[in-house]
């Protein structure tokens, strides 16, 4: 077979896994932009805050992408071998590790918030600043667990239902950013702090969604099969994802600190 004629038969069905998956991947960045252009109107300080918390919140984001993408790798190698019955295994485990993770990430980012003052961030903005730090930081936890159900549904070949979680997240953040931002009837006009509350919010119930679907469509029958959960396996897909981790921290740090060094000039 020729090289065209074997990228012809193999193009599509790489495209149809991959264009999910990167769009995936993609709403999972667009509740920090969403928070942005809502936020906007109010000014200078509130973006600033936004800036500076994503800068901080993309590393650990992405180190917990990588680090739970292992999953995607053994339950991919176990559905590709027709081993149904380890998925639900690893899936369980899976899940314990994104909890575990997710409440690591959270713990992390929220120590992190008495050096920002040391790296010479602006005074005013760290005012405004900390409730918004705090719930995007909580917002690691449904995050952690929702990237393992997305690296689930992507292996057993229903990469857009993973995908679909992902932006469910996003169109339940937008109107409650207008709601929580600028306060909807009895609800009281939050800003910043509003912004952080819907986010966090946006997450938990796209996580309860996917929960949900996991627990009572049929399709997933065989993956909520009741499987014990091992200790060792949790540990070694952790050491599988910890360089990938790595790898993704390397590749978003750059970043992270040229938005930081930018965050000393002021406002």
């Amino acid at each position: 077979m020729s090289i065209v004629a074997s990228i012809r038969r193999e193009a599509p069905a790489i495209l149809a896994l991959a264009v999910p998956i990167v769009a995936g991947l993609g709403a999972s960045t667009l509740l920090g932009v969403t928070d942005s252009v809502m936020l906007a109107p109010l000014g200078a300080l509130p973006l600033a805050a936004v800036g500076i918390t994503a800068a901080v919140a993309m590393i650990l984001y992405a180190a917990i992408w990588g680090l739970l993408s292992a999953m995607s790798v053994r339950i991919g190698a176990a559905y590709g071998a027709g081993q149904g019955r380890l998925i639900p295994s690893t899936l369980r485990n899976g899940l314990a590790l994104g909890w575990i993770v997710g409440f690591g990430g959270a713990a992390l980012m929220l120590a992190l918030w008495p050096v920002l003052p040391m790296l010479g961030q602006p005074a005013e903005v760290l005012a405004i600043m900390l409730p918004y730090w705090v719930a995007m930081s909580l917002a690691m936890i449904p995050f952690s667990v929702l990237t393992v159900f997305k690296a689930t549904f992507e292996a057993v070949d229903r990469p857009w239902l993973g995908a679909g979680f992902a932006f469910l997240a996003v169109a339940i953040n937008v109107p409650l950013n207008y709601a929580l931002i600028w306060g909807i009837g009895p609800l009281p006009r939050l800003g910043l702090t509003g912004a952080g509350i819907a986010s966090l919010a946006a997450e938990a119930l796209a996580l309860a969604a996917a929960w949900t679907y996991w627990r009572q469509a049929p399709s997933m029958r065989r993956l909520r099969l009741r499987r014990s959960l091992n200790g060792a396996e949790i540990a070694s897909v952790a050491r599988e994802g910890a360089p990938l981790g790595l790898m993704y921290i390397a590749e978003t740090g750059a970043m992270a600190v040229a938005t930081l060094m930018v965050g000393t000039f002021g406002i």
